[in-house]
Parts: structure tokens; C-alpha cells; sequence
């Protein structure tokens, strides 16, 4: 499931039908199991759910964008220049959904999974993270800043 197949269009198996037809729903269903729920824990005791990208995935959503000639670790560090732009106004986010759009933006194929971003991002300095999934600027918890945004 490496590139971005049109629904109308034939499907790269082989059959002759289209890719809607024939294999999406299985690729679909693949695509789905790399997801997964976590459960965060608030300080009241209450718990909120949401859906994650696993960690060992790649952003596949942009496989039509550019693949720029720059190294890994250079991909990555313009990713994170961006996660901090955007948190400095929207105060958290998703991991998986904020490099999605910085990367639909950027029309860049990634060359990266969400955990080699994670990595990189632990170990900055201007962030505050929970479970490599949830994003915020340091000197904050991810969580509450979560919640407190949903909740207004």
C-alpha cells in the first residue's frame, strides 16, 4: 500500500476492475490496523480516548508530493520547526495529525515513520510530549493543555 492509488482507477493487482472494486477495502482495512486508541488519564480521574497512528508507521497520505533531496534528520528538523510555529498558536496537537498537514503543505513525500520523528522530538528541548503522540510547547502538560482546549 506504498503509493496513492485513485479509487477510479484500475487497480496495480491486476484484475482489470477498478482499485475501489477490488482492493481498497482490503488496503483500507490495513491502513486501519496501524491505528490504535490510548487512553489519557486526567488529574480529575476522568479518562479521554483517541484514535493514534502506530509509532512505526509512515505518513502515506502525501505519496504523490516531491521527494526532496535532503537527508532524514534534515526532514525531520523541518517538521519540527513547523510543529513549533503551529504550537505556538494552536497549543497542542497530535503528532500524526499535525505532521500529516506539514507534510500535505510541504507537498513532501516523508522519509521517515512517526517514531523516528518522536525520537528526535523527545530529545528536544522546546517540546513536552505524552506517549510520542500528544504535542505541546515545553513548560506545559500535553494532557491538560488537551483537554482544556476541547473543553472550551
Amino acid at each position: 500500500m506504498g503509493k496513492s492509488v485513485p479509487k477510479n482507477s484500475p487497480c496495480p493487482c491486476g484484475s482489470g476492475k477498478k482499485y475501489k472494486d477490488c482492493c481498497f477495502a482490503e488496503d483500507w482495512k490495513t491502513k486501519q490496523s496501524q491505528r490504535k486508541t490510548v487512553t489519557l488519564s486526567l488529574d480529575d480521574g476522568s479518562q479521554v480516548k483517541r484514535n493514534v497512528h502506530s509509532l512505526d508507521s509512515i505518513p502515506t497520505h502525501n505519496t504523490n508530493g516531491l521527494t526532496p533531496d535532503i537527508t532524514k534528520k534534515q526532514m525531520i528538523a523541518l517538521v519540527l520547526d513547523e510543529f513549533f510555529r503551529i504550537l505556538s498558536t494552536e497549543q497542542v496537537g497530535m503528532l500524526a495529525d499535525m505532521t500529516n498537514s506539514i507534510v500535505a503543505k510541504m507537498n513532501i513525500v516523508p522519509v521517515f515513520t512517526y517514531r523516528d520523528l518522536g525520537n528526535v522530538l523527545e530529545a528536544d528541548s522546546r517540546f513536552e510530549h505524552y506517549c510520542m503522540q500528544l504535542v505541546c510547547l515545553a513548560g506545559n502538560d500535553p494532557v491538560k493543555v488537551y483537554v482544556d482546549k476541547m473543553g472550551t
